[in-house]
């Protein structure tokens, strides 16, 4: 996510400062976002990601989230869990090709 941030950034040329004019961010935060030290999805990410037009992740505060939805199912039994490593395997090779 955060170097599809930043590339994004970079291909319209645009410095973090303009960024940081343009949508009223900190080119602190916006930093965090490229270099990918951040742990919550913000409505500041969210908001740079729009303005990238570049699909933000998914809310962890939403309910019944995709993300909350797939961690109960995680914790149903270690079959559960292995078939979800599976499917995320499959899902990230997918995501390569």
């Amino acid at each position: 996510m955060a170097e599809r941030l930043r590339n994004a950034r970079k291909l319209r040329g645009l410095r973090l400062v303009e960024v940081e004019k343009i949508l009223r961010i900190d080119v602190g935060q916006l930093s965090k976002f490229e270099t990918g030290k951040f742990k919550l999805v913000s409505k500041n990410l969210q908001k740079y990601c729009n303005f990238l037009q570049i699909n933000a992740p998914l809310r962890f505060d939403e309910p019944d989230s995709l993300i909350q939805r797939f961690s109960r199912v995680l914790l149903c039994s270690p079959q559960h869990a292995e078939a979800a490593a599976h499917m995320v395997a499959l899902l990230e090779a997918f995501d390569t090709k």
